[in-house]
């Protein structure tokens, strides 16, 4: 529906948004976590046929219902040219798909095919090398495709120990592009510093630690694929926020989780945690 030449909704080049009035949101990111209730629901299932019958199933039993439904949101997001969503989506398919205690040989299979899927996308679309070049030498076009790092590099060093102050960002005004979304932790870091930039990093790690305690105690083996599937998410999507921000990684366009401005996302996150909230209860 984000094709449609009327509530389909382009910026920048990409086709990721539905707009009907001034009501915007994006479907990509309601996509993650009904993702993860689908792979929970699939791969607990089999878990109980596969303890029951005492064996493990043949391939088309788990793995070929897993790369069909992967492989539908793989290409959809590819037309969108949402490669950065995509990425974690893989990152919580292949977590969880590794904790359901399947076959080890299927997890490396996949990996293998990731890479070479994404090697493929790379190869096809020249922006997406220009910024793996950019994270290796961020010199390279600093006006062009390296403005956006090395901008995001001044913000963040400009905060110092204690940061400038809280509101007091000067990058925010028209230096760092994207600064209240996908550049937003730069912008956190001028202002709180790296004392504030450190407590963010434990706030993260805290919800991680949590969320890894719920499914130890969780009821059941679907609940442990929901809270693993949402931890996953959360933590893959927050570091490769601060990493591509930092220059370890290239440049990504997906929000840092619960920060960043945007009601698709954070209403998606907070229903995810609103479910581990409620596992939690029945632990």
């Amino acid at each position: 529906m984000v094709f449609l030449p009327i509530i389909g909704s382009r910026f920048g080049g990409a086709h990721r948004w539905l707009g009907i009035g001034s009501f915007i949101f994006q479907p990509s990111e309601f996509l993650k976590l009904s993702f993860i209730v689908y792979l929970a629901s699939l791969l607990s299932g089999w878990e109980e046929k596969t303890r029951s019958a005492k064996a493990r199933k043949k391939i088309k039993d788990i793995l070929l219902p897993f790369l069909v439904i992967f492989a539908m949101a793989a290409f959809f997001l590819y037309l969108q040219k949402d490669l950065s969503t995509l990425g974690v989506i893989l990152l919580i398919a292949m977590t969880m798909y590794f904790t359901a205690s399947t076959p080890v040989w299927h997890v490396l299979m996949l990996i293998l095919g990731a890479a070479a899927l994404f090697l493929l996308m790379i190869r096809f679309e020249p922006y997406r090398m220009s910024r793996i070049l950019v994270m290796l030498n961020r010199h390279i076009n600093s006006m062009a495709e390296g403005y956006q790092l090395n901008q995001a590099l001044i913000t963040i060093g400009s905060g110092g120990i204690f940061g400038i102050g809280l509101g007091m960002s000067r990058q925010r005004f028209g230096f760092l592009p994207e600064s209240m979304s996908d550049a937003i932790f730069p912008i956190f870091a001028e202002e709180t510093g790296f004392i504030g930039s450190f407590l963010l990093l434990f706030l993260f790690l805290a919800f991680v630690f949590k969320g890894v305690k719920i499914i130890k105690r969780a009821p059941d083996g679907f609940c442990q694929l929901i809270v693993m599937g949402v931890v996953a998410w959360i933590a893959s999507q927050a570091f490769i926020n601060i990493a591509a921000m930092a220059g370890i990684l290239p440049i990504a366009g997906i929000p840092l989780p619960f920060i960043s401005y945007g009601g698709s996302a954070l209403i998606s996150e907070l229903t995810a945690v609103g479910l581990i909230l409620n596992i939690s209860r029945r632990t």
